[in-house]
């Protein structure tokens, strides 16, 4: 038996409903783009600024890109809108400072938007709306509007805004771009039912997004921005409490339903039909998420739902409930990417957050406290910004920090990416060899590195709180350390070391203190004595790192033990720039019986 990942058509498919289909299980820091029909990582996505820089700094819920004068200098900047600050940079991945012109929008909320208009810079409040001309902030909407104050400019040029809740209102620009008096005008209504949590726009259609109140079905109104409107022109259901945010492309809206289906507008019959799926469809935290007030409780913030590039990223906060304990294998944290060009590709997960600016301390998050914003940059070092509250140890800690993705970067990278299981064509079947073929690398610290397992392990995975007594020993006094074996994969998750996955050496303990030490295969270059994290613990085993290889292709005789009926693959990769480039895996086997 043969089985090719990707088969030679070159096609991969994460559709996320399982872990039998498609031929890719779960990615973490992957890139299946820009290199179609190979394996890569994506760049790093770096801390430009934090609130370890400014206190006031909370998690970022809007970007603009807007020119001022500051401090003599008139410069097109980029805008930051961080809970009750607002933060400005000339440079994206360069540092940030808060602007603190007189009048500045300091009661802004979590719940508060930002929009350029009409030559201006728009920020709402929990009860007015307030702009930035060049030089100063004024009141626009000064009193009569309650929060969440949602923004968004029509394609024609008038800004609409949310008001408590269930209405929709505009203003209309003045000619000339002026920065004068702007009059309120047009109402319509969603009702009592229904709690607005997005507007998007399309050529002709102002689009709203919806969540019931009482948990039924939420809804989502399509108006033409017609003068004198007192209703949506349609109301489509979509077969969820709600919905999180939306994204247009080619004139489309694609919104993320509150239990985790993607769905586009207009293909099929009933309005929004699933175009992909996360892979926590349907799980209690999304659903009991979906009556929350706050955006920064909410798996995905409203304006966390961009197009760059022209793929839809979506920034995901992707624990399962308040203990950040449970999370799935297969559901990191961070920015996964859908491309309509590609919908069989399905959603997978493209970028985590770590927590430098060079790559010092981590490879990247996978479980986080919030998900904020995303923006596309075009002509920077960087082609997205994004806002995440992360932590900083093993959850004890929290920081909220803008993002940049280090495209072009020489930071240290990895990534990994995890086959469904493949099964014999009998009972059972001998798992004797994987051959991969890749880009000869270009670096000595380039690596791929072959894991499997051939069944699922009781009472694993699990998620332990981990300190470091070294580079390649660890400590915790977590109970479930009794049901780990040598060769078991330790997967830091979150802290210091997070994106790596080391393999259990030798296991000593519990002592009297009911502590067991750890020792690992490999120092994590990035760990110091003392460092927190946690970990998920599971029982992938290493077949071969893969290093300084002199050919392009490798090929490696897995050490199983026994005939079964299954087996799953995973390989980490670690890099710089483009490497590695994996092209294909090969599974070659027996049939057993």
């Amino acid at each position: 038996m043969q089985v090719k990942i990707p088969e030679n058509n070159r096609k991969f498919s994460q559709p996320n409903n399982g872990d039998l289909s498609g031929n890719i299980y779960s990615t973490f820091n992957i890139d299946l783009v820009t290199s179609p029909g190979k394996i890569k990582v994506s760049p790093s996505t770096l801390m430009a600024t934090s609130s370890a820089d400014n206190s006031n700094l909370g998690l970022p819920g809007a970007f603009a890109y807007f020119r001022a004068n500051i401090g003599g200098n008139d410069a097109s900047r980029y805008w930051a809108l961080c809970d009750t600050a607002v933060f400005q940079t000339i440079n994206p991945s360069g540092s940030w400072a808060e602007d603190t012109e007189a009048g500045n929008p300091t009661t802004s909320f979590d719940d508060s938007d930002m929009k350029t208009w009409d030559g201006v810079l728009v920020v709402s409040t929990a009860s007015k709306i307030v702009y930035r001309d060049n030089t100063s902030w004024n009141d626009l909407v000064a009193s009569g509007v309650s929060g969440p104050i949602i923004l968004e400019v029509g394609a024609n040029k008038r800004l609409y805004f949310t008001d408590s809740g269930r209405y929709v209102r505009y203003h209309t620009a003045s000619s000339g771009g002026s920065t004068g008096a702007r009059n309120a005008a047009g109402t319509i209504d969603l009702g009592q039912e229904y709690g607005i949590t997005w507007l998007r726009r399309s050529a002709t259609r102002m689009w709203v997004g919806t969540m019931a109140k009482r948990k039924g079905e939420g809804v989502v109104a399509e108006w033409d921005m017609s003068d004198n409107a007192t209703e949506p022109n349609a109301i489509y259901h979509i077969g969820a409490t709600g919905s999180w945010a939306c994204a247009v492309v080619n004139d489309n809206p694609y919104v993320l339903t509150s239990d985790g289906l993607l769905k586009q507008w207009g293909k099929g019959p009933s309005g929004f039909s699933e175009v992909g799926r996360l892979p926590s469809y349907i799980t209690k935290y999304m659903l009991d998420s979906a009556t929350l007030t706050s955006q920064s409780g909410r798996p995905v913030h409203r304006n966390g739902m961009q197009v760059v590039d022209g793929k839809i990223r979506i920034s995901i906060n992707a624990k399962l409930d308040t203990n950040d304990d449970n999370s799935l294998e297969n559901m990191a944290s961070g920015v996964w990417e859908f491309d309509p060009q590609n919908p069989d590709l399905g959603i997978y997960h493209r970028y985590s957050p770590t927590l430098a600016n060079d790559g010092s301390v981590d490879y990247g998050q996978s479980v986080i406290d919030g998900a904020g914003a995303i923006f596309e940059v075009k002509g920077d070092s960087c082609s997205m910004l994004s806002g995440f509250s992360v932590y900083t140890d093993n959850e004890s800690t929290v920081k909220h920090a803008i993002f940049y993705d280090d495209i072009g970067g020489t930071t240290h990278k990895r990534g990994i990416i995890t086959a469904p299981w493949i099964y014999s064509e009998g009972t059972r079947e001998n798992w004797s060899k994987i051959i991969t073929t890749f880009k000869k690398f270009d670096n000595d610290t380039d690596a791929i590195r072959l894991k499997y397992r051939q069944s699922k392990k009781n009472h694993l995975p699990f998620i332990a709180s981990i300190a470091w007594i070294d580079d390649e020993t660890i400590t915790s006094d977590d109970t479930n350390f009794q049901y780990a074996s040598v060769g078991d994969e330790v997967e830091v998750i979150v802290g210091s070391g997070a994106g790596t996955a080391a393999h259990i050496e030798s296991i000593e303990g519990p002592d009297g203190n009911g502590s067991y030490i750890i020792a690992l295969d490999e120092a994590v270059p990035v760990i110091s004595a003392g460092n927190q994290s946690k970990a998920r613990i599971n029982n992938w085993k290493k077949i071969k790192t893969i290093s300084s290889p002199p050919e392009s292709v490798d090929e490696k005789d897995i050490p199983s033990t026994s005939a079964t009926p299954a087996i799953q693959l995973r390989a980490e990769l670690r890099g710089t720039g483009d490497n590695p480039e994996i092209d294909q895996f090969i599974l070659i086997s027996n049939q057993s019986s």
